[in-house]
């Protein structure tokens, strides 16, 4: 026999006693029988290791090493062995005994601790896997190799970050069953590599590998079954539990609002979409709820809460039956704001202003009282030129004082009393404005000239204060309130009138007249609103062009503030549509609220299950699930939120706020440990081996 020295992969040197004619096959084949004994030598003395504290141990440090147990205490218990081992004695010498290397210690040592483990797995299959777990919960918990992994996913994928942890909605099930899966690859290979019983690190690999590939299958698999397991739990907790179902009304109503986003710095998920929900609450006034805030997506929302049964649907009609019963006041307040008026009356306007003239020009009109004027060719010329109003001049005159005068038998040299003039003039002032209504301008411009000679002829036959005509003084103090008077009627007749003829009028205004014109205008504003189809012609004047141009007449460089309120307005009456589609769906959500079919859902699951039918229990999951998912008390915190306004409306949309990314971050997290903890039982050789053939 001669002995041959054998290089080990990991660089140790065996000498090998083989026949002197051994080829390098025969050679191998003797130290691989040589090695196996002293192994198996090792091994069996592990498995009849006695001492509980030792096995206990043994099993306890293969679950925070990951399987490296056996391997570290191999490496720890070989540099003792190594290190301590005694000095070779001359009959060692004789005998050729040689100390052991590094590596041989290590094996031995190695070997010991798994046929120790191995033992112990067998005689403890389930309490060995379970302590290994709890000492490796720690580890799990901090889970540095699935978040290290997805982490770098992240990095390496702009794209793939925000797939796995959007801000603008839920993750999928998909994008957390991949986390899992990618977290319990990262295990099932650690676990596979410190499990293995390879020899060389071609074999290792070849384990860690196929660790990887069934840790990776299992956490897939069983992550979405975990989620909807605990998605069961959850519905259940809903029911029981007003704050469970207020969580997840939350989740509902920001996952709603966060799809209702506009603008792509909103929907790449880069600025988190709740600031533009909550600014939008805010410009839209005290009446605005949350929903309001929303898109169509948020409506859609509440009224699939209003047509199902539960609370929502009062709610939602005591809501629209408040905000219609408001919208005149709002159009009002919004216009009066607006055009600056101060609430003004308009009838206690006029009224003030028509005392204001009276006042202003009595004195001057008691000058006049008991005035006669001598009828002249130049009153008899005008007097035959007005023909056709006498009858209302007259009229008028005997309204006023009781008298009777027939202007047309009046002869040149007769005494008329000078304020039947006066009344003929404003008679004709009034035939005039008439022509005018009725478009015939020759008509009015004729019977204004008249007026205007008539009048000339009576300034100059009344009494003279100061060289001025009395008759004028009084005119004079008279207009002014009356031309705002008139600015104040023409802006009560402005939504009926052609928008170009309100314009040209308000040009030619003084400041004083447009304050009145505004007054009025407020009036037909406020006369408006307070109609139905008023408020609708209002609310739609994007799509009328003749209200929206007398509206721009009307409010000039303050059209946009109105018009804004206007609009806001028009969001809301939006969602008075809620609740009042058909009744139809409403009847049979509530007939569906009243059957029994989830009694007969739960009979067909344990019928099914009794006859050992996959299909009938597959089956009856799927109905019940389907029927119990949104129970009502999450329906009617959903409503709550939705419906809320002003300062609980604010705390709602800031509870919500980054809501959707917390939850993913949460999921992600549980997808990650989970998937370390499916990992682990993937593996090839899993921590006690609980899944192995």
């Amino acid at each position: 026999m001669a002995v041959y020295e054998i290089t080990a992969p990991d660089g140790a040197v065996f000498e090998v006693e083989a026949p002197d004619d051994a080829t390098e096959e025969q050679v191998m084949s003797f130290a691989q029988q040589q090695m196996a004994g002293t192994q198996m030598g090792q091994y069996q003395e592990g498995r009849a290791e006695g001492n509980p504290i030792i096995r206990g141990l043994s099993n306890v440090i293969q679950g925070p090493t990951f399987g490296f147990g056996d391997e570290l205490v191999g490496a720890v218990g070989g540099a003792y062995k190594t290190l301590t081992q005694p000095d070779l004695t001359l009959s060692d010498l004789v005998t050729g005994k040689q100390r052991k290397s590094f590596s041989e210690n290590y094996r031995d040592t190695r070997d010991y601790m798994r046929g120790v483990q191995d033992k112990y797995r067998e005689d403890f299959p389930i309490g060995s896997v379970a302590t290994q777990f709890m000492t490796a919960a720690p580890t799990l918990v901090v889970n540095p190799v699935g978040a290290g992994a997805n982490r770098t996913i992240a990095a390496v994928s702009p794209k793939a970050a925000t797939w796995l942890n959007p801000a603008t909605k839920l993750a999928g099930p998909v994008a957390n069953a991949t986390r899992a899966a990618v977290s319990g690859a990262g295990y099932g290979a650690v676990s596979g590599a410190g499990e293995s019983r390879a020899e060389d690190l071609t074999g290792v690999a070849s384990d860690a590998g196929l660790g990887a590939a069934k840790g990776a299958l299992m956490a897939g698999v069983m992550q979405p079954v975990q989620s909807m397991v605990g998605a069961v739990g959850s519905n259940i907790s809903q029911r029981m539990s007003s704050g469970s179902a207020g969580n997840y009304a939350q989740q509902k109503v920001a996952q709603a609002l966060a799809r209702d986003t506009k603008g792509s710095v909103y929907e790449s998920g880069a600025v988190n979409p709740s600031g533009q929900v909550n600014a939008r609450f805010g410009k839209l006034g005290p009446e605005a709820t949350v929903a309001d805030a929303g898109g169509e997506n948020t409506r859609q929302l509440l009224d699939t809460l209003a047509t199902l049964p539960g609370k929502t649907k009062d709610r939602a009609a005591t809501m629209i039956r408040d905000r219609q019963a408001g919208r005149a006041g709002r159009l009002v307040s919004a216009a009066d704001d607006a055009l600056g008026t101060r609430s003004a009356g308009f009838t206690q306007t006029i009224e003030a202003l028509d005392s204001a003239r009276r006042q202003a020009a009595a004195p001057y009109y008691r000058e006049l009282e008991g005035l006669a004027t001598q009828v002249d060719d130049d009153v008899l010329k005008l007097l035959g030129r007005t023909m056709g109003i006498h009858g209302e001049a007259q009229k008028l005159y005997r309204l006023q004082t009781g008298e009777d005068v027939v202007l047309g038998s009046l002869k040149k040299g007769d005494q008329v009393p000078f304020a039947v003039l006066d009344t003929l003039k404003q008679s004709l002032y009034d035939a005039a404005d008439s022509a005018k209504r009725q478009g015939n301008s020759k008509m009015a411009r004729a019977i204004d000239d008249v007026r205007v000679q008539l009048t000339g002829k009576l300034d100059a036959v009344a009494p003279k204060v100061d060289g001025q005509s009395v008759y004028k003084l009084a005119r004079d103090a008279y207009a002014g309130p009356s031309q705002l008077i008139d600015a104040a009627e023409m802006g009560r007749t402005a939504m009926r009138a052609d928008a170009f003829d309100v314009a040209a009028n308000l040009k030619g205004m003084s400041e004083s007249e447009i304050e009145a014109f505004r007054v009025g205008a407020l009036q037909a504003l406020r006369e408006k609103s307070g109609t139905q189809s008023g408020q609708t012609s209002l609310l739609k004047m994007w799509m009328e062009p003749s209200t929206r141009d007398r509206l721009k007449a009307i409010f000039g460089k303050d059209y946009r503030t109105f018009s804004a309120e206007v609009a806001k307005e028009a969001r809301l009456k939006g969602l008075e549509t809620v609740g009042r589609g058909s009744q139809t769906a409403s009847r049979m959500y509530g007939a569906g609220d009243l059957d029994v079919a989830p009694i007969l859902d739960t009979a067909t699951i344990a019928t099914s299950a009794a006859r050992g039918s996959p299909t009938g229990v597959l089956t009856g999951v799927s109905n019940l699930w389907n029927r119990v998912r949104t129970p009502e008390s999450v329906r009617d915190a959903m409503g709550r939120i939705l419906l809320s306004q002003g300062q609980e409306g604010a705390n709602n949309l800031n509870s919500m706020s980054g809501l959707l990314g917390r939850i993913n971050a949460e999921h992600a997290a549980m997808a990650e440990r989970s998937g370390a903890f499916y990992g682990l039982l993937g593996g090839q050789a899993p921590l006690g081996g609980l899944l192995s053939p």
